[in-house]
């Protein structure tokens, strides 16, 4: 998570995509960080998105990094009912779908605090889309007084989370 912001220009500009459908392009002033609940690469990625100039959305297939839904997936179970990405930050509304789902940081993606409240919002959101109990994501939890009091985050490449 850390690892993909400090690679975001100017962003102090972007909230989080926590609408359906909220794509991480510069019209939306929006950043996204998901993984693709049906992977198209077979390693450990985390997209972080934001300022793209254009995204492609449109059924059945969707290349989109921010919390999509595709409508033509909705009713089955193995591509997360539709909802293509499991994201930081999802819409509440996603709730419904699972336990854990529509789970989204409070912070900005700028505040300190945001790193470690976005892996425990992921941590939620991954395992809602997979029917594993989210209560497991507490372990990753940091106590109330590390997001007062925020160590500065230390990069070990591509696959920090």
């Amino acid at each position: 998570v850390a690892g993909g912001l400090r690679q975001v220009r100017r962003l102090d500009a972007f909230g989080s995509c926590a609408a359906e459908n909220e794509e991480p392009t510069a019209a939306s002033g929006c950043l996204a960080q998901c993984f693709h609940v049906v992977p198209d690469v077979w390693y450990l990625h985390l997209h972080t998105t934001a300022g793209a100039k254009d995204i492609r959305a449109a059924q059945p297939y969707n290349a989109g990094l921010g919390p999509s839904f595709n409508a033509s997936e909705a009713s089955d179970p193995a591509t997360a009912f539709g909802r293509y990405n499991a994201c930081v930050c999802e819409p509440r509304a996603w709730a419904a779908a699972g336990r854990g789902r529509g789970s989204c940081p409070e912070a900005r993606p700028s505040d300190a605090a945001y790193p470690a409240e976005a892996a425990h919002a992921l941590c939620r959101n991954v395992a809602g889309a997979s029917g594993v109990d989210p209560r497991l994501c507490h372990a990753c939890r940091p106590p109330a007084s590390t997001y007062l009091n925020p160590r500065p985050a230390r990069s070990r490449g591509v696959f920090d989370v």
